[in-house]
């Protein structure tokens, strides 16, 4: 068994990925509650649930158009090889932490 080997274009892929992440959930937790218009106002659990939801949606949209992308064009070669559960699976257990907090 090896552990992950971190160089620099994993830690420069999980910089991506971890501000990717806050950027999308400040614009969308900020920015939302503005553009949409709702007949009866919502909680903020509510809002935070939309919120990692459409960031988890994204973020499998991105980690899922690696494979091909790695295929047409060499400069994404690196890409496959980072482990992508480092910022992807801690989304979920902020999540319920953000959810269960706001009660």
């Amino acid at each position: 068994y090896l552990p992950v080997q971190w160089n620099k274009i994993k830690w420069q892929y999980n910089a991506v990925m971890l501000t990717s992440v806050a950027l999308f959930l400040v614009l969308f937790l900020h920015l939302t509650p503005s553009v949409l218009d709702y007949d009866r106002a919502i909680n903020v659990q509510i809002h935070n649930t939309r919120a990692f939801g459409a960031c988890a949606f994204m973020m499998l949209t991105v980690i899922l158009c690696i494979g091909p992308l790695a295929r047409l064009d060499d400069r994404f070669l690196p890409l496959p090889y980072n482990p992508p559960g480092t910022f992807v699976e801690p989304v979920p257990l902020q999540q319920s932490e953000l959810i269960e907090g706001a009660t």
